[in-house]
């Protein structure tokens, strides 16, 4: 019994180990996205929030850095980095912990599509509990939203890892880091391509007037933007978005990765 209990104490330990370094992993992704990305997020969320004041993403680059300087594109920088990175720190947590999870139950070396999915799904519900006191959201179909998002992203780049370690026959930690940043940065577009409509959407509501609000829900969102603008409206601001989501993505995943390699070398 006394060697039983000594072997969970040890798995436990082992256990939380790897949960910390993910964690710590996670933040410094989140970090890395966000001083990678916000440039390109300041001009999504005005195109989205404002779209008659501006003609297209450069023309709100203009008006921005005129009124404000270049340093207008970096403003508000400091909440993202503490909110962004805990909900990245989470979101690799999640991830992490349900691979672990999968892979117990399998006898095969990588995971399927629907594991891949369903972990990436998970992590995207625990970013979720994250992010909603950070974003303010306001009777958005959050859940939903993370989840397939989240599930599409970190299936794309879970299953671009484990192809390129099938077929090379490497380990993780031996794959370049420009493939790393390439794979990062096709999950960010596989993600934003499928739900910038629904992200579209939330942002319109989140910027809504509290005390005269526009929108009585996300369905009434809906029908007065494609009123107002047609189908195309609910994809406005999608190439900054897609612009962006290959350096951030990509910074998001190399931060995470070297990070998790410096700590499991030398923790």
């Amino acid at each position: 019994m006394d060697t039983e209990a000594a072997t969970l104490s040890v798995a436990k330990r082992s256990k939380n180990r790897d949960a910390l370094m993910n964690c710590l992993a996670g933040t410094v992704g989140g970090v890395g996205q966000v001083l990678t990305g916000q440039p390109f997020d300041t001009l999504k969320v005005r195109l989205q929030s404002n779209p008659s004041k501006y003609t297209g993403a450069l023309d709100c680059m203009r008006q921005l850095v005129r009124e404000n300087g270049v340093s207008g594109l970096y403003k508000g920088t400091t909440s993202p980095l503490i909110g962004i990175g805990a909900c990245v720190s989470i979101q690799f947590l999640a991830l992490e912990r349900m691979k672990s999870y999968y892979l117990g139950k399998s006898n095969q070396p990588g995971l399927t599509g629907s594991q891949l999915f369903m972990s990436g799904g998970v992590a995207g519900l625990a970013n979720s509990v994250a992010s909603c006191p950070v974003e303010h959201i306001r009777g958005v179909p959050t859940l939903v939203r993370e989840f397939f998002g989240y599930g599409v992203y970190f299936y794309a780049y879970e299953y671009l890892v484990q192809h390129t370690m099938h077929t090379k026959n490497i380990k993780r930690s031996e794959i370049s880091p420009l493939t790393v940043c390439l794979y990062g940065g096709i999950a960010g577009i596989s993600m934003w391509i499928t739900l910038f409509p629904v992200d579209v959407i939330k942002t319109r509501i989140q910027t809504d007037s509290f005390a005269n609000p526009k929108y009585k829900s996300s369905l009434d969102c809906i029908r007065k933007s494609i009123a107002e603008s047609g189908f195309s409206g609910l994809y406005r601001g999608l190439t900054p978005c897609l612009i962006r989501a290959v350096p951030a993505n990509a910074a998001t995943f190399i931060c995470f990765e070297y990070a998790l390699r410096f700590l499991q070398n030398h923790f």
